[in-house]
């Protein structure tokens, strides 16, 4: 599902005048709001939700419009919002510069978890070593994470396989073919893997399946 342009619901995310003043203040790198800054969801869940209008340096969201707009990228969970009444979002700004330098990781990574561009903040390259972090898998031909890594740590260059991940944990669909009928159910991930390599994932009534990760044209 796309992320929400907040523009787009100016009207009903900005508090209104005389309302409380907001009770906390998140920042948006490049204007861009993630899921974990909003509401408490697992790791291997986050992604973005929402992108500041061109132009917009600060926006007042409303509880309701956080619910909407989590409840947008994830129909029919219970997640909480991280803090009651309005919230102050405030653009970060991302220099050109550090664009195609360095990153570091947004939210947490879990372990085994290959890496997307949303994982990846822009940040100015340091001296010494990166720590370790990271493995690469030459089969998948990308990065993955070796511990579970902390929001904020420091990752340096990493190229990124655009081709898409299953990760841990994530929710993902599983199609097979029944004679001339496609039959789609929605099961767990119970490895991470890349396109085109095989992971093991759960059903809703608990059984254990083989899958192959599909590949961008083949869809998830």
């Amino acid at each position: 599902m796309v992320p929400l342009l907040i523009g787009a619901a100016l009207a009903h995310a900005t508090a209104p005048s005389g309302s409380a003043e907001p009770s906390a203040s998140i920042t948006a790198p490049g204007g861009q709001v993630r899921a974990s800054q909003i509401a408490m969801l697992p790791a291997a869940r986050d992604t973005i939700v929402a992108t500041l209008p061109e132009g917009a340096g600060e926006v007042t969201m409303t509880a309701d419009a956080r619910l909407a707009l989590i409840r947008n990228r994830y129909p029919g969970a219970a997640y909480r919002l991280r803090h009651d009444g309005p919230v102050r979002v405030l653009r970060e700004a991302v220099a050109p510069e550090t664009s195609a330098e360095c990153a570091a990781s947004r939210a947490e990574i879990p372990a085994g978890a290959y890496l997307s561009e949303d994982d990846l903040a822009p940040v100015r390259c340091q001296d010494g070593a990166t720590g370790g972090w990271l493995g690469y898998d030459p089969a998948a031909r990308g990065f993955f994470a070796r511990v579970a890594l902390r929001a904020g740590t420091y990752l340096g260059r990493v190229p990124v396989n655009p081709q898409p991940s299953a990760t841990e944990g994530r929710q993902l669909v599983y199609r097979t073919s029944e004679g001339p009928v496609m039959v789609e159910r929605e099961v767990v991930a119970l490895q991470s893997g890349r396109a085109g390599r095989p992971v093991f994932v759960r059903t809703e009534e608990g059984k254990v399946l083989a899958a192959t990760v599909a590949g961008a044209e083949d869809g998830e």
